[in-house]
């Protein structure tokens, strides 16, 4: 897909990675395709656009390498595409700090270009582009993602469900905890969002009896507690027992 030559940045693009260097952002706005050929004597490092830009393509993600590089993940789509889009060009567009105005910050182009088809027929195209441009030492780096898209590769779906896994294996009754309540030391507590908040329950010694949880004043959030059908004495609707988080405002009685 798409046999693209390494990117080359601008002169403007140059200045902006520059003025990275200096804590300023790189931000980069977008990433365009265009059927244009470079004319022979064309200098890449003048230019402020494609040669015949066509339809941006929606960036997914971005991932700073490490190495003086960043990753720009886009999609090349047909969604929308109103003709055949011989895919020759790719450029990406960044801000000028000095004037903030939107500049061509790199550029590449291919001898071998892909042939797009037209959006709306039996074809549907969505290709995951990943562009490596040089951002050196840079370290603030704005990209705009796309709404609406969302790609994932083999890799990022397998931490997902890394993730997932250690999720399911954690129980209440440990000191991480699990939905913000957790069961520890002989004491029920709730994740405030600030820290553990211990709630008082009869039979300190004891796990607590899930049906009747006495908790203290002020907003808990109570996320999916198998079993929970009251507290403080109140009677929990029967549409949120063990469902979803649930925001509850516990007052003194």
């Amino acid at each position: 897909m798409l046999n693209l030559q390494a990117f080359t940045l601008t002169r403007v693009g140059r200045k902006i990675l520059a003025q990275g260097q200096t804590g300023l952002p790189i931000h980069i706005t977008r990433v365009t395709a265009g059927d244009g050929e470079l004319p022979p004597d064309a200098v890449i490092e003048n230019m402020v656009d494609l040669v015949n830009p066509i339809t941006d393509l929606p960036i997914n993600g971005n991932t700073i390498i490490g190495d003086g590089t960043t990753q720009i993940d886009c999609i090349v789509t047909n969604k929308g595409l109103a003709i055949m889009l011989e895919l020759r060009e790719v450029g990406v567009f960044a801000v000028d700090n000095d004037d903030g105005q939107e500049t061509l910050y790199a550029y590449s182009t291919t001898d071998l270009p892909d042939f797009i088809p037209a959006g709306g027929g039996v074809n549907a195209v969505d290709v995951l582009l990943s562009i490596i441009t040089v951002i050196k030492q840079a370290e603030n780096i704005i990209v705009n993602v796309a709404d609406g898209y969302g790609f994932a590769t083999a890799a990022q779906l397998k931490g997902h469900a890394s993730k997932l896994e250690d999720h399911v294996s954690k129980s209440i009754c440990s000191e991480e905890g699990v939905h913000g309540l957790r069961y520890f030391d002989k004491l029920l507590q709730v994740f405030d969002g600030q820290g553990w908040v211990t709630a008082s329950v009869s039979g300190p010694s004891e796990p607590p009896n899930p049906d009747n949880l006495t908790l203290p004043a002020g907003p808990l959030i109570i996320n999916g507690i198998e079993g929970v059908t009251s507290i403080n004495g109140i009677e929990l609707p029967l549409d949120i027992v063990g469902t979803e988080p649930v925001w509850l405002e516990v007052t003194e009685t």
